[in-house]
């Protein structure tokens, strides 16, 4: 099975409709899997982070930002590090040859140009404004000192410099939340808050930043841990993950209820999902999206995570009550959680769409990516490539330095002349 699927015989029938059948001759190609590594111009970074950003643009790909644990482990107590660094490569002129599949990017650290405040798990997605340049926003994140509120831009000029230009700030300090892009309006969907799980909704038309930040409808929902957005036509939606964290009266639960939202009427509509359904026992907490539609991939195994997430909310507990003895033993089944092998948490690598008329989960063609959580997936960044997949977790606490490049099939077309 190949990580990017396309159907070979749609392809070519569209082809002879469009040519005409006699004297041509086509060979429709899948997309080639080519891997990079992640800047390994510091050595701390070079390890891998996730929660970070990233955009191709004119052919240059920008990394920026990310955490990751780079002195002692998650394991052994290490401290998560943020990152404020920039690093540019130039994607079209890296090596590459038919030969092999590693393609050596030379990435770039900026010495000129850094993010305002060391950042991860910001709201931050590409935008082609309407004279056709392709930004990277970025919205809020955490740092050291908790949830972020700066708003700005990315542009890329080469693989020497970009520039970063400030937006109208957020309302509030604001992270991990889910990011959608309709008709010029950039979406914040939920995340924390100062702190705190929120089902807020705000937004920022790109083409009138005076007006500032507009306060959409909340989402009709007890708050998600994690959510990823997407578009549905002339809607906004995102899927969840896992609600009750913060609620001291209710437990953990894994909940992949879809909702859309119109803008213009500003109205939700959710989409629980089936009881029988494909994701009965996962999650796109961490997760991924794909194109235009409500597809979506990566994440985490349900039943696994629950447990995880059980368990904090309980050590929390024991801490602010100073219940010793239970403190010592939610910590130490906390580190035997931690000391799995990585397929043990069930990161799932399936790619699933969700189907509005049948009102459930599909899994079309079989797709799938790799196993990751809380890295950056770039869909279509352009004609060349069918997407471009960025660092991320294998697992709780270790991170990935690996770049899965997704190229365009190629079609050779022969004329016979008679």
């Amino acid at each position: 099975m190949t990580l990017l699927h396309y159907s070979k015989t749609t392809l070519m029938a569209i082809l002879l409709l469009v040519l005409g059948y006699s004297h041509k001759t086509l060979v429709a190609q899948e997309g080639r899997v080519r891997y990079a590594q992640t800047p390994q111009v510091d050595s701390a970074y070079a390890k891998g982070v996730s929660g970070h950003m990233a955009v191709l643009s004119q052919g240059y790909l920008l990394m920026a930002g990310g955490c990751n644990f780079p002195d002692k482990s998650a394991l052994e107590g290490g401290k998560k590090r943020f990152y404020s660094d920039i690093y540019i490569a130039d994607l079209y002129k890296a090596g590459r040859t038919e030969n092999s599949d590693t393609i050596k990017l030379s990435w770039k650290k900026l010495s000129h140009r850094r993010l305002p405040k060391p950042t991860a798990y910001a709201g931050s997605m590409p935008y082609l404004t309407p004279n056709g340049k392709t930004l990277l926003l970025v919205a809020g994140g955490k740092s050291d000192e908790g949830d972020l509120k700066k708003v700005y831009y990315i542009e890329v000029y080469s693989d020497s410099h970009c520039s970063v230009d400030t937006l109208p700030d957020l309302p509030e300090p604001r992270s991990g939340m889910a990011t959608v892009i309709l008709k010029d309006r950039f979406y914040l969907i939920g995340g924390s808050v100062s702190g705190r799980l929120s089902n807020s909704v705000i937004s920022l038309d790109l083409l009138n930043l005076k007006a500032g930040w507009r306060n959409e409808e909340t989402y009709p929902h007890s708050p998600f841990l994690k959510l990823v957005g997407s578009k549905e036509y002339d809607k906004i939606c995102f899927v969840g993950s896992f609600t009750g964290v913060e609620d001291p009266k209710r437990a953990v639960e894994a909940d992949v209820t879809i909702m859309t939202y119109e803008p213009e009427a500003r109205k939700w509509q959710a989409f629980p999902v089936a009881e029988k359904s494909l994701l009965k026992d996962l999650s796109f907490g961490g997760g991924c999206t794909v194109g235009w539609s409500p597809s979506f991939f990566g994440g985490v195994r349900s039943s696994i995570f629950v447990k995880a997430l059980e368990r904090e909310k309980q050590l929390k507990q024991a801490r602010e009550a100073g219940d010793k003895k239970l403190i010592l033993e939610l910590e130490g089944d906390g580190r035997t959680y931690l000391d799995q092998d990585p397929t043990w948490y069930g990161f799932t690598p399936n790619w699933y769409d969700f189907d509005f008329k049948k009102r459930d989960w599909v899994q079309p063609h079989g797709r799938s990516m790799p196993a990751r959580a809380d890295a950056v997936y770039l869909s279509r960044p352009d004609a060349n490539f069918n997407g471009i997949l960025i660092g991320g977790e294998i697992k709780p606490g270790v991170r990935s330095s690996d770049i899965f490049i997704f190229e365009e099939p190629k079609i050779n077309i022969s004329i016979i002349s008679l």
